[in-house]
């Protein structure tokens, strides 16, 4: 059934790979349900039916609440939608169930930063600069957090300019 899913997958064939994993969940009820579940959420975003695998996502979340890796899977989904907050929510659920998820850290900041919430992305990158989890690449999340406090303090200089309508450069602070 997984054979018929992936080939269905790679001509395109959204229905046909929903028929394929939907007679294998037939074929094993009570079996492995979370895995059809998973592949089929895989392979809808892997042919581009980003509602379809969200739904799914949404199916494995009732299935698995505490699955983290659910969390971050629909966060990369809602990512490919512009759907930036709402993954963001996702990340920070799938790093409260494991806060030593690397790519969901790694996520999490660069969505903060794409939405525009510097403050927040600061912040989050010092819990994980300060994170015993994420010791092997403390250095990575310091070279972010100090590019990060970069922008936040241009931001913060653009905000005074605005204000008192006056040129402030790095000298004169």
């Amino acid at each position: 059934y997984l054979l018929e899913a992936y080939v269905a997958a790679a001509r395109g064939d959204a229905a046909g790979l929903v028929a394929a994993l939907e007679a294998g969940q037939r074929a094993t009820p009570d079996e492995q349900t979370a895995l059809w579940e998973w592949e089929l959420m895989r392979l809808l975003d892997q042919t581009g039916d980003r509602a379809g695998a969200l739904q799914a996502v949404g199916k494995l979340i009732q299935m698995t609440p505490d699955d983290a890796l659910v969390y971050h899977a629909s966060a990369l989904i809602l990512e490919k939608e512009e759907r930036l907050r709402e993954a963001i929510q996702m990340e920070l659920v799938c790093l409260s169930k494991a806060p030593w998820h690397l790519d969901a850290s790694r996520l999490l900041l660069e969505l903060l930063e794409r939405d525009g919430q510097i403050p927040e992305a600061v912040e989050w990158a010092n819990r994980l600069v300060d994170s015993p989890h994420m010791a092997p690449a403390r250095e990575e999340f310091q070279r972010y957090r100090d590019r990060l406090a970069g922008l936040l303090a241009e931001i913060r200089i653009r905000e005074l300019e605005a204000k008192f309508r006056l040129p402030i450069s790095p000298d004169t602070i």
